[in-house]
């Protein structure tokens, strides 16, 4: 009994929170789903069996719960994301304005700078 309370208690380590990191910013990518993270996090770590390096080799425990921190960062980041999103957009509508204005103000500046760009070439082939 002893040895199998010990076994996971071994499986949780640095690693562990590295991988709840790594896939908290992996939720902040729009196209990653679910089923994308779970393809990503099981191909991992099968493959993660045949490296002969000493940071893959685990046990079968430790494996399972880098998935699930997987899981819970991937979930996470994703709830925060949402959470921190409709907080923005509901509390600041002053910045979106002001996001919309700047946005019309580059769409003028580039329009203008085209058009320059435009007569200074009309103008060196009058030139020629």
């Amino acid at each position: 009994m002893n040895e199998l309370v010990f076994t996971f208690n071994d499986s949780i380590n640095l690693y562990s929170i590295i991988h709840f990191v790594e896939y908290a910013i992996l939720s902040l990518i729009p196209f990653v789903n679910f089923i994308h993270v779970v393809l990503i996090s099981v191909l991992w770590e099968t493959l993660e069996v045949f490296i002969p390096q000493d940071w893959a080799n685990e046990n079968i425990p430790n494996k399972f719960f880098d998935i699930i921190f997987n899981f819970s960062g991937f979930y996470s980041g994703r709830v925060l994301f949402k959470y921190f999103k409709s907080k923005y957009y509901s509390d600041n509508t002053e910045i979106n304005d002001d996001t919309k204005m700047s946005n019309e103000v580059a769409q003028a500046m580039a329009s203008k700078i085209i058009k320059e760009a435009e007569e200074h070439r009309r103008n060196r082939r009058e030139v020629e």
